[in-house]
């Protein structure tokens, strides 16, 4: 499509080796011919020469087989914006993807990335990865986390962005999600406490320990 069309193509720009997937050849045709105009483009403008051009072409390959995915190090599902859909996709590549530090990101712009995430058993290596259209004109790229995202897929996926293109990352997203984690995980030490004083309490009462309360306010 028109986003995964862009999102191949700045990638290939950045030096990368891309796969793109359609479940139809004509759609691959289609989305081959997308990337050369916008090539073209690039280059009436003078934003890159014709070899640039040729090279980025040359490092994408094209597939209707979601298995090609399985030694890649990083995937962006970009696919129609429905929920089945993505969890169906997300489902597959869990199966597919083999390696054990691969990235799963999603384009969604309205999607829960948890509820992506636990369509995966490797919840902490799956983040939102928002681009925004045209996406060969348009720097700006939002990485949106859940809970479940760990610090180093962050890590990793802003540094695959900031350094392989001139991007502005939009991080304010995820400052909101490690800020909750760290409330989530406060809260978290409160709740064991309590169980554990419930637990004691009720070991203490089959010990036949009478124990008294002073309630301070």
């Amino acid at each position: 499509g028109l986003m995964g069309s862009g999102i191949a193509e700045v990638c290939a720009r950045a030096g990368l080796e891309v796969i793109v997937r359609e479940p139809e050849e004509k759609l691959i045709e289609a989305g081959k011919a997308r990337i050369e105009r916008s090539l073209q483009r690039a280059q009436k403008s003078k934003k890159m020469t014709a070899e640039e051009g040729e090279s980025a072409l040359r490092l994408i390959a094209s597939t209707t087989d979601l298995a090609e995915f399985s030694g890649c190090d990083l995937v962006v599902e970009a696919i129609v914006e429905e929920q089945a859909a993505k969890l169906e996709v997300f489902e597959k590549l869990d199966a597919i993807v083999t390696r054990k530090d691969a990235l799963r990101t999603s384009n969604t712009s309205s999607i829960p990335i948890m509820r992506l995430a636990v369509q995966t058993g490797r919840a902490a290596q799956v983040c939102g990865l928002h681009f925004f259209n045209p996406v060969p004109v348009l720097d700006l790229v939002e990485l949106v986390p859940s809970l479940a995202t760990s610090d180093e897929t962050l890590s990793r996926l802003e540094t695959i962005l900031t350094l392989t293109r001139d991007l502005g990352v939009n991080l304010a997203g995820v400052e909101v999600i490690l800020n909750m984690r760290e409330q989530m995980e406060s809260m978290q030490v409160e709740v064991d406490r309590l169980l554990a004083f419930v637990k004691q309490e009720i070991l203490d009462r089959r010990a036949g320990v009478d124990r008294r309360y002073a309630l301070v306010k």
